[in-house]
């Protein structure tokens, strides 16, 4: 659309307004050997340029590559002490809580002994003081 927006309307026989042809712009003038070379060195250059870009590029990748994994190890092992320090939190509070009932139950048993003995010193001195009487 934009060609036919350059190009100027005209009268043809048809009675249309065709776009007649618009003269050629003139053709750019061949480059000289100089000029040739000067774009092959400009080309070169663009070229090394992208690759030291690439370069560049691909070192930034490895390096990030290299800090994702430093991460990753560093959380497994976090994740590794923080799972061994619960199992220990875990087997000292059983450990803990085996001791307070092993404690309890040897009071409870201690505390039996003594009222049996005391029972029994009871009644032994009834049956003394019993027979006394007798």
């Amino acid at each position: 659309m934009a060609e036919l927006h350059d190009m100027e309307m005209s009268w043809s026989d048809s009675g249309w307004m065709d776009p007649a042809p618009t003269p050629m712009e003139p053709a750019a003038p061949a480059p000289t050997p100089m000029q040739a070379a000067a774009a092959r060195v400009k080309k070169a250059v663009a070229d090394v340029k992208k690759a030291v870009r690439k370069a560049r590029v691909k070192k930034a990748v490895r390096k990030v590559k290299r800090a994702v994994k430093k991460a990753a190890r560093i959380k497994k092992r976090a994740t590794r002490r923080v799972k061994r320090t619960k199992r220990r939190a875990v087997r000292r509070a059983g450990r803990r809580i085996k001791r307070t009932a092993r404690r309890t139950a040897r009071r409870t048993v201690r505390k039996a002994r003594r009222t049996a003995r005391k029972t029994a010193r009871k009644t032994v001195r009834k049956v003394r003081k019993a027979a006394r009487k007798a």
